[in-house]
C-alpha cells in the first residue's frame, strides 16, 4: 500500500497508530523511521498504546539483509515512514529524479515483491505534492502497489478513494470512527487529521456453500 498525505499531514503520526493498532490485535509489527529519530517515533507508539513486545524500530535501511530480518522476528506489518526520505539515502536519486520511473521502480518493486514472498502487509508512507495534495511521482512509484491511497484534506477531515488492484470502498476520517458499508466493512479511526487505524472485514461464506458453487 502507498499511502500518500501532505506536508505537515500526519506522515509519522499514521504510521505510529497503524502499528499501535496491529500490535495491540497481537500482530508483529516493523517501523522503518526514516523521518523522526527513533526516541521520536517510541515516544509517538507509547502514546497510542503500543504493545512493546510486538514492535520493532529500526532507521537503517539494509535491503540485502531487511527480508531475512522480517522472516526472523516474524513480522507481519512492515511501515517505511517515508518514501521521499528513503529516496533521499539512495545515492541514484538527484535533483531531478522525481519522475524518473526506472529509479522509483527499482525503489519500490522490492517491497511488493517482498510482501507477496512472506504474505506481509506493506505500507509505505509517502508526501502527497503540496499544489494539489494527490500523490507524487512517477508510474514507477504508484504501478508497482497493489493499493495507492492518497488522504486529502475536505470539510474538516480527510477523505480517500484507494485505487489500485485490490478494491476497496472511498472513506472519509474524522475524529472518532467511521464505517463505510459495501461489498466489504471499512473501519477508519482518526485524532487530529490523521489516521490512527484501518480495519476491513467481509461476509463469510460458509464451506458448504463454496463446495455447493
Amino acid at each position: 500500500v502507498l499511502l500518500a498525505l501532505g506536508p505537515k499531514g500526519g506522515k509519522s503520526t499514521t504510521a505510529a497508530g497503524l502499528i499501535a493498532n496491529a500490535s495491540r490485535g497481537g500482530v508483529r509489527c516493523a517501523l522503518l523511521s526514516l523521518d523522526e529519530a527513533l526516541a521520536d517515533s517510541l515516544q509517538r507508539l507509547v502514546r497510542f498504546d503500543a504493545d512493546p513486545a510486538r514492535v520493532y524500530l529500526d532507521d537503517v535501511f539494509d535491503p540485502a539483509t531487511l527480508g531475512e530480518e522480517l522472516a526472523m522476528l516474524g513480522v507481519r506489518l512492515f511501515v517505511v515512514d517515508h518514501l521521499g526520505k528513503l529516496a533521499e539515502r539512495s545515492p541514484d536519486f538527484g535533483a531531478n529524479s522525481q519522475g524518473d520511473a526506472v529509479l522509483w521502480g527499482r525503489l519500490v518493486a522490492p517491497f511488493s515483491a517482498l510482501a507477496r514472498d512472506q504474505n506481509l502487509a506493506v505500507v509505505l508512507i509517502d508526501q502527497a505534492r503540496r499544489s494539489d495534495g494527490d500523490w507524487a511521482g512517477s508510474v514507477g512509484k504508484g504501478g508497482n502497489v497493489d493499493v495507492l491511497a492518497v488522504l486529502q484534506p475536505k470539510d474538516g477531515g480527510l477523505v480517500c478513494t484507494p485505487r489500485g488492484r485490490v478494491r476497496l470502498p472511498p472513506f472519509r476520517v474524522e475524529d472518532g470512527e467511521d464505517v463505510i458499508e459495501g461489498d466489504c466493512e471499512l473501519v477508519v479511526c482518526g485524532k487530529d487529521g490523521s489516521v490512527n487505524m484501518i480495519e476491513m472485514g467481509g461476509k463469510e461464506i460458509s464451506e458448504d456453500q463454496v463446495m455447493d458453487g
